[in-house]
């Protein structure tokens, strides 16, 4: 019953909100105060430390999602592009936020010069930082922006199921070891030798292919 609580007082909203990008840095700070400051004791401690390990999106350059993230106040934004200019950043930036970081600290204060490097990395335009948040909706170079930003993948669904994939492949197919790595090289040449999935790139790539012994 407990757990149940949980889940339904914390962890839903959570899990539904987890894809957007851009709301990925608010949303993992407030999960992290309501972790830190959940009523049963055993669940906050074990929940918040947990959750510290994956502090990805407050990280001086993931952070820079929130500039996309409507919800975040008009003054908080200000605040963010200001410390862009002004708060000296990490060489090479962290990776993720420090484990004990403070969860009351405002999506602000995560922000550095090097969060600029976000923009560099994937090509964004950012002439309206220079411009007054409140006109930012309506600038063609932001909307752009915005549209990039909110395409990222945030989760690794696609990762845990390819790897559930080849685990259910491989115990269909073998259980010997030795066939199995038969079986992935198969699969690795036959990546290298297709370049689609078309019927003629298989028939006219397979013929004549040495056969693995």
């Amino acid at each position: 019953m407990t757990f149940n609580l949980f889940v339904v007082e914390v962890y839903v909203e959570a899990w539904f909100q987890a894809p957007f990008s851009v709301y990925a840095p608010a949303n993992d700070l407030h999960l992290l105060g309501q972790l830190t400051s959940y009523k049963n004791p055993t669940i906050c401690q074990a929940t918040s430390v947990a959750f510290r390990r994956h502090l990805w999106y407050l990280s001086e350059l993931l952070v820079c999602c929130a500039y996309f993230d409507e919800r975040v106040g008009l003054e908080e934004r200000r605040e963010m592009v200001r410390n862009m200019d002004t708060i000296p950043g990490a060489t090479p930036p962290p990776k993720q936020a420090l484990r004990d970081c403070d969860e009351k600290r405002p999506l602000s204060s995560f922000v550095t010069t090097s969060t600029r490097k976000f923009f560099q990395i994937l090509q964004l335009p950012d002439s309206y930082l220079t411009q007054n948040v409140e006109t930012w909706k309506e600038n063609d170079h932001y909307q752009e922006a915005h549209r990039i930003v909110q395409g990222l993948k945030v989760v690794n669904d696609c990762a845990e199921r390819g790897v559930k994939l080849i685990q259910e492949y491989n115990s269909i197919w073998t259980n010997d070891d030795q066939q199995r790595q038969y079986l992935l090289q198969l699969v690795q040449q036959h990546r290298h030798v297709l370049s689609d999935c078309k019927r003629t790139t298989g028939v006219s790539g397979l013929t004549g292919q040495p056969k693995l012994m």
